[in-house]
This record gives structure tokens, sequence and C-alpha cells, in this order.
């Protein structure tokens, strides 16, 4: 929050949206949303046995789940580019 125009995600905004003064000049929706009950599967992967002693079991089922949710979270190209624009206009008009 330290440029007078930026790019914010909507996590980085529910945090912060209380404690500065801000205005949301535009906004774009995800292209890709997936619904997926989170719940359900943990309650599964919890309920199997993977390794007889309990405390490689409980780090095991911790890696699998933190490792996929990444993963699906993390979605497609992650790279970024930059542009300049000589005006606000033309920044939202691209």
């Amino acid at each position: 929050m330290n440029k007078k125009y930026g790019t914010k995600y909507g996590c980085v905004l529910k945090e912060v949206i209380d404690d500065v003064d801000i205005d949301i000049l535009c906004f774009r929706t995800p292209s890709q949303i997936h619904k997926c009950n989170h719940k359900e599967i943990i309650d599964e992967l919890w309920s199997m046995s993977i390794s007889d002693d309990i405390e490689e079991d409980k780090y095991r089922k911790k890696l699998i789940a933190n490792v996929n949710f990444g993963l699906l979270e993390k979605g497609g190209a992650t790279d970024q580019k930059s542009f300049l624009f000589k005006s606000l206009s033309e920044a939202i008009d691209y």
C-alpha cells in the first residue's frame, strides 16, 4: 500500500480495508474458480492410516494436505508482467 495506484488481491484488501483509506477504482473477477469441499477431503485423509508410527502418520498427512492445497491454489502461470502507462485512464482501458 505504498504506491498511489497498485494491484492488490482480495485477501489483502480484506485484511486492510478497515485500517487504510482506499478507493477501489476497478476490479477483475478470477478467470477460474473451482468449488471444493476441503472438510470432506481432509476428513477422508485423516481417517486413513499411512504409517504405524503415530508421529510419522501425522507428519505425512499434514505434508500431503499442505503440498496438495498449495499446488491447487497455485493454479496456472505465476509470471508477472509490468507495463508503464501515461495516465490512469490508459491503465484502466488496458
